[in-house]
């Protein structure tokens, strides 16, 4: 296509084919994966010489986009703090794309240089902060720590009679700049594009967790006391809140948070407004002069997009109690997610549910706690392949941890149960696939039932309560064969104890099960708590403990017995083909009580998933 002129007519078609497919996108976010599992169409990385005209290029965008796009703006994406759209959030965004203002000053764009105004003045108000504070509207918090950091620089270079925008360092010392332990890594950036060195911060802990020293702080500002010095403070970034903002010379906030606009929106706010000005000013010829305030000049960028118009739209739309309720159900929410990690025996809470941020971490009985790290690690890997949730890990007091944040307007209780009910499933996934560095630490060899038995017996007595994960494994086997028949008639020893209950056994062989329920059906059919294992069973049982090789998988559910009891050396199950054998893969299904058996690099290990106390398998003190 020539001149996008000749495309001029195509204009409502785009608009209307934008805006239908947005709508039908956005029917389906609620429930949608939230990181979708194709990658979608590859894209040409040579420029084209000839177009295909806007709606063929939409086309292709729209279908890419559907395909390959994050649901970030969905409810249950709970990733780097990420709110979205409203729906009068995402309505001005639109427009502010239709109208393409600048605003820059009120020469470019009155309209939005009047809303910014107005816009800051509402927030101000939101957030408590004085009415004689400048603001400005940045793209995020790295832009509104920079403008505030600026304006920090400039009152510092001043105290020491030096103008900094004008005549750079000139000699002057480092700044001392001071913080926790945790400093937003968004004001490390600021610092550094401001020259000011990154490695500068002086941190001040006292405790693992990053929380500030007070007591240091007050040390080095005695020591410090004829010398300008900054301090960042941190406050309700992951899982901190603090009352009395007024009290700082400046604040910078995320509006694409908990404000629920469209990326990008954040935000400065400077007690003096002479330092902001100072540190942004600007004037040319051609940009005119106006005793009204030029949020250009207030900010790094003189380009500006009218990001008012959201912020605008959504305290107009919702009001203060609005916003109010929707951070107080965020926050029920997380204390929801927190009393379910606290209630679940495979999961450790690492730090009070303060806010809208849950930090915990998969701790299974039994796991060597020199390896938890990397089976978080690999279980946030998990959640974020599979899809259903999204949230990464963290390092909160030296341990790998989740830390889902519940920012989304759309969020409701079914979104955020299946934060729990996903991690305690991949948790057992990986545990069940991993290899020999990721195992629990081996027990009692099994040949050595009774205490299996004993321990077994105290279910008739014990109260049930939920158990994800409890491990016991043999030492490496010598007759793989006889050693999982054995397994088998010591988990059913004293099968009464399960009556009326949904149990089954699988055979795990890394990552192909193989269903081994002949026996255990006829026990429950039968309801002979007295009938135990004779030696025709053992034999029968046998007969159903196979392992397939890869190119039989889906021949396993029709003729189990039929199958070789081993893999030859050059034999490897593939992952992909699990799903074809007869029964459910480990974490996909949640009977009353599930039993497995994996082998896996010459280990024999049995898993119990649900429904089983925590000391079942424990054979620390025999």
């Amino acid at each position: 296509m020539p001149d996008p002129l000749s495309d001029h007519a195509n204009l409502a078609a785009a608009l209307d084919l934008a805006a239908s497919e947005a709508k039908v996108y956005l029917a389906g976010i609620d429930d949608a994966l939230v990181r979708p599992r194709t990658s979608g169409p590859s894209q040409d990385m040579d420029l084209p010489d000839e177009g295909i005209g806007s709606l063929a290029a939409l086309a292709e965008l729209i279908e890419s986009a559907d395909e390959s796009s994050t649901r970030s703006a969905g409810p249950r994406f709970f990733h780097f703090v990420m709110g979205g759209g409203t729906p009068a959030a995402l309505g001005a965004d639109w427009l502010a794309s239709t109208l393409d203002q600048n605003a820059y000053n009120w020469i470019s764009s009155p309209f939005a240089s009047r809303l910014e105004q107005v816009s800051v003045e509402w927030l101000k108000d939101l957030f408590g902060l004085p009415g004689e504070w400048s603001g400005v509207i940045t793209t995020g918090a790295t832009m509104a720590n920079f403008a505030s950091l600026a304006a920090a620089r400039r009152w510092w270079g001043l105290q020491q009679g030096v103008d900094i925008e004008a005549d750079g360092f000139s000699g002057l010392p480092p700044m001392t700049i001071l913080s926790s332990g945790y400093i937003h890594v968004s004001a490390l950036k600021a610092i550094a594009m401001l020259g000011l060195g990154r490695d500068r911060v002086r941190r001040l802990s006292r405790d693992g967790a990053g929380r500030i020293d007070l007591d240091a702080l007050a040390s080095v500002l005695r020591e410090r006391n004829q010398e300008p010095v900054v301090i960042v403070a941190n406050a309700g970034d992951v899982n901190t809140l603090v009352e009395g903002l007024e009290h700082a010379d400046s604040v910078a906030v995320d509006g694409h948070k908990w404000l629920n606009v469209p990326y990008d929106s954040g935000y400065a706010f400077v007690r003096d407004p002479s330092y902001l000005a100072g540190a942004f000013g600007a004037s040319a010829s051609y940009l005119g002069r106006d005793a009204r305030p030029a949020f250009g000049n207030l900010g790094p960028e003189m380009s500006r997009r009218a990001r008012s118009l959201a912020v605008w739209a959504t305290l107009r739309a919702y009001g203060r109690s609005g916003i109010r309720a929707m951070v107080e159900r965020h926050v029920r929410l997380a204390q929801r997610v927190g009393e379910q990690v606290d209630a679940a025996p495979d999961l450790e809470r690492l730090a009070e549910v303060r806010l809208n941020v849950v930090c915990f971490r998969f701790r299974p009985p039994g796991f060597p706690e020199d390896r938890l790290d990397d089976l978080n690690r690999r279980i946030g890997e998990m959640v974020l392949e599979d899809g259903r949730v999204y949230f990464g890990t963290t390092e909160y007091d030296g341990k790998v941890a989740f830390r889902p944040a519940i920012v989304n307007w759309r969020t409701r209780e079914g979104d955020v149960d299946l934060i729990v009910t996903t991690v305690r499933e991949l948790g057992a996934r990986a545990i069940a696939r991993a290899g020999p560095g990721l195992q629990a630490k081996p027990l009692r060899r099994l040949r050595r039932s009774r205490s299996l038995s004993g321990s077994l017996e105290r279910l008739l007595h014990a109260p049930r309560e939920s158990l994800h994960l409890a491990i016991a494994a043999v030492e490496p086997v010598d007759d793989l064969q006889q050693d999982l028949v054995l397994v088998h008639q010591v988990v059913h020893e004293r099968l009464d104890l399960f009556f009326g209950l949904d149990v089954e056994l699988e055979l795990v062989l890394r990552p192909q099960p193989v269903a081994v329920r002949l026996t255990v059906q006829g026990h429950q059919h039968y309801r002979d708590p007295d009938r135990g294992l004779e030696r025709e069973d053992e034999i029968e049982e046998q007969k159903w403990i196979r392992v397939p090789v890869a190119k039989e998988a889906d021949r396993i559910e029709d003729y189990p017995d039929q199958h070789q009891a081993e893999l030859r050396e050059d034999e490897d199950p593939a992952a992909d083909q699990a799903g074809e054998v007869g029964c459910h893969p480990i974490g996909e299904r949640e009977p009353a009580v599930e039993f497995a058996i994996e082998v896996a690099d010459g280990r024999v290990v049995v898993l119990v998933l649900d429904q089983v106390p925590r000391d079942v398998f424990d054979f620390s003190a025999d």
